[in-house]
């Protein structure tokens, strides 16, 4: 593992606390600013088979983020913020990492406000998040032109 996910082992899949929002949050912001590349994606909550889909769901578009401070601060915000999930998994977001040969991947479900992460493809993490960060999310896709899912 890379050393930003250096406690990935002990993390849980879809966190149901905010306590793991904690524990993820610095993996996170220590990819967003080490990146060599963001991308933001826009997802359609439809489990999606094909090599196209971002870890099981239909992707819409996606836009390359040249600066990422923005994109961080609003997720360290919303997971800081957390207080509890709901039980729906309709994720709407995505954001792929890449750090050197490593890529860190987030699936957000900002209903549930849930995010799952994933290392080089595989489960490693969970979040709670709030929904705070969707605005900025959906800003940045809409400003890229991107098509976003319609909301629940």
């Amino acid at each position: 593992m890379q050393s930003w996910m250096a406690t990935a082992g002990t993390l849980l899949l879809c966190g149901s606390s905010a306590a793991l929002a904690e524990d993820l949050a610095p993996d996170v912001r220590t990819a967003l600013h080490g990146a060599d590349r963001v991308e933001l994606l826009s997802l359609e909550p439809t489990k999606d088979s094909s090599q196209s889909a971002f870890h099981g769901w239909k992707v819409l578009g996606s836009t390359v983020v040249t600066d990422p401070s923005t994109l961080a601060a609003a997720l360290d915000k919303g997971m800081a913020e957390a207080y509890a999930i709901a039980g729906c998994w309709s994720p709407r977001h995505g954001v792929r990492i890449n750090r050197g040969s490593s890529v860190m991947d987030l699936v957000i479900c900002f209903h549930c406000q849930q995010i799952a992460a994933y290392v080089d493809g595989e489960a490693v993490a969970g979040a709670a998040t709030t929904k705070s960060p969707q605005r900025v999310l959906d800003a940045i896709l809409k400003k890229a032109g991107v098509r976003l899912a319609r909301s629940h």
